[in-house]
């Protein structure tokens, strides 16, 4: 026999979603940020770091065989790390859009 007034788990579990999604939003965001940038403006190269979003290094092309590398380094990094800000902006725009939602939704079912 129910009188109705017991607490329901279906409540609780919804309120906890907006956090959830806005923890493993800042999580992404600041993988995002801290991954190093990899760049290859040459064969011999390839696939070196040139830091992460918050920091360029290219000083290991600063001794190459042809100095050209280290101007083209520096001009690649710097537009991946452009890239990789807007990467992590929208990825917060859409997290801040699903917390949003989500909690306009808990709310929704709270009140009826």
């Amino acid at each position: 026999m129910t009188t109705g007034a017991e607490p329901t788990m279906r409540g609780s579990a919804t309120s906890v979603a907006p956090f959830l999604t806005a923890l493993l939003g800042a999580i992404v965001v600041l993988l995002l940020l801290s991954w190093p940038i990899r760049i290859g403006p040459g064969d011999h190269e390839a696939n070196k770091s040139c830091g992460t979003a918050w920091s360029i290094n290219v000083t290991q092309w600063r001794n190459t065989p042809d100095g050209d590398y280290y101007d083209q380094a520096w001009r690649s990094c710097s537009g991946k790390r452009a890239d990789r800000t807007t990467q992590a902006v929208a990825a917060g725009s859409v997290i801040l859009l699903a917390v949003a939602f989500l909690g306009m939704r808990a709310r929704r079912r709270g009140k009826s």
